[in-house]
This record gives C-alpha cells, structure tokens and sequence, in this order.
C-alpha cells in the first residue's frame, strides 16, 4: 500500500512537471515589418527614455520600476535597423543636445497565483483538462521637442496566452514564453516607430 502511494505520488509530481505548455501570441497589435525612414529627409538626434514595470495583480500592488537590459535591448535593435534616427542615446545627461525625447513606458500584466493554480489543476488531471494563463503588455510613448514639451502620444496593447495540456507538451519547445513574449513586444515597438515615421513629425534642428 505504502508503495503504491509512493508510485502514485511520483507519478503525480513528474506529470505536474512535465505538463506541456505552449505561448501564443494574442495579435492585437498588427504584425509589423520592420520599419524604414524615408530617403531624403533630416534624421534628428533623439533621447531614448525608457521605463519598464511589473504589474501582478493577484498582489494587488501598484506597477513596480524594473531593470529590463533585455527590453533596453530589444528597444535598440529596432532603433538601429529601423534607421528612423540620426543618432541616438540613452544617456539623459546629453538630453539637452538633441532634437526630441521619446519616452517609453512599457508594462508587463500578469497573474502568478493564477497560472500556478492552473497548472496545478491540469496537473492533478493528468494533463486531460487545459488551463490557461494571460500576459498582458501596456505600451506608452510620447514624443518630447526639446523644450520638453509633448508633440505627440501613442499607445500600444497587447497579450501572449500560456496554455496548459497535454498536447502542448508536444510543441511547446517551439512556443515557449520567453521567445513568444520577446516576439510580441518587439513587434509592438516596430508599430510604434511606423506610427512616428507615418505622423511625420520629426524634423532634425539646423544646428545639428
């Protein structure tokens, strides 16, 4: 008796573990190419200010300021391919020799109690019942003259969705949260630089 609660509990806890889970994307936010500035124009030196937070709302706390060198990078990749500036930084000390400021807020949604809970219940049914877990990202942009006054102001909404079951466990190498995640938010970025080259508002200062 004894051993066969223990095969059971072993075989609980490795379906717990080994439940398939797979991220797909929620495209709210229109699959975008990377964008390109039009030939033939100024490009103006801009200030990149960006900002990243954390929201859990099974915590129920205000949005947390965090370190992301992982959206600060992806932020300068899309930057450099996209062209749409003539030069760049993200040091604030050199803010009052550029053109424009462009501010970024970036925040990422998420309920941790939830997704466990979900896991939990798929695990205990043997990966047979799916559960599900959402992962919202909140986009904020404005673009700042160099007097510090706002030109403009964008935002951008959109989700991954983590699925639990079985079947996942099959293709979830290929879907997983940290890749799906990076796609979805680099993707919000290129749609955010296509709006800006689109609102054509940007025009380098002549001292520059």
């Amino acid at each position: 008796m004894k051993k066969s609660f223990i095969n059971l509990a072993v075989l609980f806890i490795a379906v717990l573990i080994s439940t398939g889970c797979a991220t797909f994307r929620g495209n709210e936010v229109p699959r975008a190419e990377m964008p390109k500035a039009p030939n033939g124009q100024d490009k103006p030196a801009v200030h990149l200010d960006v900002a990243v937070y954390k929201l859990y709302t099974d915590l129920g706390a205000l949005p947390s300021k965090t370190t992301d060198k992982r959206f600060n990078s992806m932020v300068k990749y899309v930057t450099t391919e996209s062209s749409i500036f003539g030069k760049y930084t993200f040091d604030s000390s050199t803010a009052k020799k550029i053109d424009y400021t462009l501010q970024i807020d970036f925040t990422r949604t998420s309920n941790r109690f939830a997704a466990r809970i979900g896991k939990f219940f798929t695990g205990i049914t043997l990966g047979i019942i799916p559960t599900w877990a959402n992962y919202k990202y909140h986009l904020t942009a404005k673009v700042l003259n160099s007097e510090g006054n706002a030109i403009k102001s964008y935002t951008l909404d959109d989700h991954a969705t983590r699925v639990h079951h079985l079947a996942m466990f099959f293709i979830g190498p290929f879907f997983r949260y940290s890749k799906i995640s990076e796609t979805v938010e680099v993707n919000m970025l290129k749609n955010l630089y296509q709006q800006i080259i689109s609102d054509n508002i940007l025009y380098a200062s002549k001292d520059n």
